[in-house]
């Protein structure tokens, strides 16, 4: 036990000390920073480099230390005229800070015209979004077993993507291209009445959806922490699983049909195509954007199959319920976030 307690005592000293040098060593490299740019104001730009060498080749410095030290070296780069030199402490700026932005107002005009050179946009944006949403059949021709009227209603479903954005550069740079991958739970009721007879189908399908989308930038503000767009695209999807829970009620007071749940996957294609379109905005937050969007998704194909109408005799015969052939239409409300990838370089002029 003894043993236990020195080894304690001997861990919580050599952290202690280990913070205190941590400590001790930025309290140092911000005095040294303070010493080169007295220096740089001094016009002694020789002397920059030399000053400042322990501490960026060390971990004695904050990110913004660090930043502003790459920028001191920058500028001393550029004004003893060494462009190559200049390159590569701006490089190693916007390495250090994805997303520093040189200042056209307090800058020297040719820090800023270097800075330009390099490309300091993300490449792209990764994250997710969750959303709800409602899906509507829209018919296209009806098969009847009864005299009867049917009909269907929409229900609530829900969406999981993964999502990526390609911001395209040049005079393309309002436009964005994004591509997902989604899992959408999908589901509509289908009711057919017949006097005191009322049979309810309610209908269930999974989906993976792999919708891409062409983004266009309508609003940015002038911070660039706010965007407004809207977008148009195309979607493939393909089908994990359907299922319908059958009941009917035989009037009041009368008996009725217990539920029955039924795979009906057989009798739906495989395949769906759709157009999608979409509007939304981004804040940014952190170091991505928190999105809200909108979306509509137009059904191109039929989903039920045409001989597959009345293959199921126990939906057909005992409840009453006979597929129509229907695209599926579906507007999603959903949130997500996404995150800056950056890989800043020297652009090719």
């Amino acid at each position: 036990m003894k043993r236990l307690y020195i080894v304690i005592i001997f861990a919580i000293a050599f952290f202690s000390n280990s913070k205190k040098a941590v400590s001790q060593s930025s309290s140092s490299c911000a005095q040294t920073l303070r010493l080169a740019q007295s220096v740089y104001e001094q016009g002694r730009l020789q002397e920059i480099q030399t000053i400042l060498k322990s501490c960026v080749e060390g971990s004695g410095m904050t990110v913004e230390e660090r930043v502003a030290a790459y920028k001191l070296l920058c500028l001393t780069k550029i004004y003893l005229e060494e462009p190559e030199e200049a390159d590569v402490y701006m490089l190693k700026i916007l390495q250090t800070n994805h997303e520093f932005k040189a200042n056209e107002t307090a800058d020297p005009a040719e820090f800023v015209a270097l800075y330009k050179t390099f490309r300091t946009d993300p490449i792209y944006r990764l994250g997710g979004r969750l959303g709800t949403l409602v899906t509507q059949p829209n018919v296209v021709s009806s098969d009847i077993v009864n005299d009867g009227s049917s009909e269907y209603a929409f229900r609530l479903g829900y969406a999981i993507q993964f999502a990526a954005e390609i911001p395209l550069p040049g005079r393309l740079k309002r436009f964005t291209i994004n591509p997902e991958l989604a899992f959408q739970a999908k589901g509509f009721t289908h009711t057919n009445t017949l006097g005191n007879f009322e049979s309810e189908g309610i209908e269930r399908q999974s989906w993976i959806s792999l919708p891409v989308i062409l983004q266009y930038r309508f609003y940015q503000n002038k911070d660039d922490n706010l965007r407004i767009y809207g977008g148009l695209g195309f979607a493939v999807d393909y089908l994990l699983a359907a299922e319908i829970t059958a009941s009917k009620i035989r009037g009041e007071n009368a008996s009725s049909l217990p539920e029955k749940a039924l795979d009906i996957k057989k009798d739906r294609n495989s395949f769906n195509y759709s157009i999608v379109a979409a509007a939304g905005l981004k804040k940014k937050v952190g170091k991505g954007y928190l999105t809200g969007e909108i979306r509509f998704q137009y059904g191109l194909k039929e989903v039920t199959r045409v001989d597959g109408t009345f293959s199921n005799p126990t939906l057909t015969w005992e409840y009453g319920l006979v597929d129509s052939i229907y695209k599926l239409n579906s507007m999603q409300i959903q949130i997500g976030y996404l995150i800056n990838i950056y890989n800043p370089k020297k652009l090719n002029r």
